[in-house]
């Protein structure tokens, strides 16, 4: 039996060193797109929704884009009355600030997206949350090039987390991370599957309002559905330019952290099967490589465990290390290891999360 149980877990480690070599690598040599001579009118959607102090400590980064076409459109989903006044005496300062107050009031930011896609008057739509900041004042510029270069309608970007000393915004860093990784490498590999609302471009004639009404019957999935949907290999390019990236903040809690992953994970079955199938490829075979793993250490093949343990660290590492610069990492290279076991509990642990009852609505 320990036999067998070696056989499929040296299988599960083969499939890991394929995706991390094969997919995951080509990240490594994605190169930034060169600034071009067209800058079209961009608008930049923001949904709030009673967070004036994100608006008071993100927004100015947004406005001081370095970008002539860019403007800047608050879609205001029944936030309280500070957050109108605020944004409304800054667009007597700011003359590219746009101002609008969603009409029908339903659970997530779907109708306040829906309603800010109707109301823009450019061609493409910069969306991102209330609670970001961008890297550079470029970050306009970098998507728009991107799209250029590639002759795309759809831009992926990627959204870092900020971290602190904490072991939860450490962990969510890293998770962020390789989400980012695996959805940015498989779309450059032209299997798009999803997107993070916080950095993403679209083209209004590619993307359109209905296909965010598609899924208005759950309040999730606003971002990576649409992409899901519409996105493919011809339409959609990815930016990982560090001059594109946008910063956010992490849920301050454990119980904050449940809620945000647990809406995210629970609209995945709305995934076409194919990309359900990519992604289960590596989450299964995380879970299936330490689970084997723990069941070879207590067996008289041990050896052979902990080296093609060791042989299959020092290649992911080696892939990480230059995936941490080029996405700026926070976490040192050296804590790999016990991310990478942690993530395996992840996987399991947000299998049976999902079962528990999610209240919040926006």
């Amino acid at each position: 039996m320990a036999h067998l149980t070696l056989y499929f877990f040296v299988l599960v480690a083969i499939i890991q060193l394929v995706i991390w070599i094969m997919v995951y690598s080509r990240l490594l040599f994605i190169k930034k797109a060169s600034e071009t001579d067209s800058y079209p009118p961009i608008t930049a959607v923001i949904c709030t929704k009673n967070k004036l102090d994100n608006l008071k400590s993100n927004l100015p980064s947004i406005l001081s884009q370095n970008y002539d076409g860019l403007y800047i459109f608050l879609v205001d989903d029944f936030s309280d009355a500070d957050t109108c006044r605020y944004i409304k005496e800054l667009q007597q300062k700011e003359r590219y600030l746009i101002y609008h107050e969603v009409m029908t009031n339903i659970d997530g930011k779907k109708q306040a997206l829906i309603e800010g896609f109707v109301k823009t008057e450019t061609q493409w739509i910069l969306l991102t949350d209330d609670d970001c900041q961008p890297h550079t004042n470029k970050w306009a510029k970098s998507m728009i090039s991107e799209a250029n270069r590639s002759e795309s309608s759809i831009v992926l970007g990627y959204s870092p987390y900020r971290t602190d000393d904490t072991l939860l915004s450490r962990w969510i860093h890293f998770e962020a991370w390789i989400t980012g990784v695996q959805y940015l490498s498989y779309a450059a590999a032209g299997l798009p599957y999803m997107g993070v609302g916080r950095n993403i471009m679209y083209n209004k004639g590619t993307v359109k309002p209905e296909h965010i009404a598609s899924h208005l019957d759950l309040s999730s999935g606003d971002d990576d559905l649409t992409v899901n949907a519409v996105a493919n290999k011809k339409n959609t390019t990815i930016n990982i330019s560090k001059e594109s990236f946008v910063w956010t903040s992490p849920p301050d809690s454990y119980s904050a952290y449940l809620d945000q992953k647990r809406r995210h994970y629970s609209v995945s079955h709305r995934y076409k099967r194919s990309h359900k199938i990519a992604i289960s490829a590596y989450t299964l075979s995380q879970v299936g490589y330490y689970g084997l793993l723990i069941i070879l250490m207590c067996t008289a093949y041990w050896k052979i465990a902990l080296g093609t343990y060791l042989i299959r660290l020092l290649i992911v590492m080696s892939i990480s290390s230059g995936l941490y610069k080029k996405m700026l990492s926070q976490n040192s290279i050296w804590s790999f290891p016990i991310m990478d076991i942690l993530q395996a509990f992840y996987y399991v642990f947000f299998s049976f999360a999902l079962f528990i009852p999610n209240n919040k609505k926006w």
